[in-house]
This record gives structure tokens, sequence and C-alpha cells, in this order.
């Protein structure tokens, strides 16, 4: 079984404010810094590996650090975690 991510990225919306983001950000890249995986599919390094390369593919970064991954010692119960940590 072959995992494929799509060439162009889904990204109606952020071209469409593409100048309020560099705006905001300051910066003309919008390509993500760092990247969270959660439980389930993607907790398996060969799906994680795929998905940056994807985002650097898309954003033409050319460094293989990026993005860079957010160490998740639970990933199956991260966003309760983060819920619960918010209401705090």
């Amino acid at each position: 079984m072959q995992f494929i991510l799509p060439d162009q990225p889904i990204l109606s919306d952020t071209e469409r404010h593409k100048d309020d983001v560099a705006k905001i950000l300051n910066r003309d890249n919008f390509a993500p810094d760092l990247i969270l995986f959660n439980g389930s599919s993607l907790k398996s390094g060969v799906v994680q590996e795929r998905i940056r390369s994807a985002i650097r593919h898309w954003f033409r970064l050319e460094d293989a650090n990026f993005p860079r991954v957010l160490e998740n010692p639970d990933p199956d119960i991260s966003v309760a975690s983060w819920m619960l940590y918010m209401r705090q």
C-alpha cells in the first residue's frame, strides 16, 4: 500500500488572505515551523516523514529538518491533555 498526498495543498483560504498573513507574520514564507502528530495513524514514523516531506515540497523548503516535530509522549491522549491544560 502506498501513502500518497496531493501535489498541492488545499490553500484556498490561505491564498485568499495571503497579504494579511504576510503582514501579521512579517514574512513571505507561510511554511509551518513545527508540527504535532496526534495518535492513530499519525504514530507511524513513515507517515510522519511522508507528511513532513509533502510540506517541504509544498512550501519549497530544502532543509530536511523542517518542519520540526514537537515531542509528544502520549499521542493518543494529547488533544484531551491539551484541552484539560487550557481549562485550568
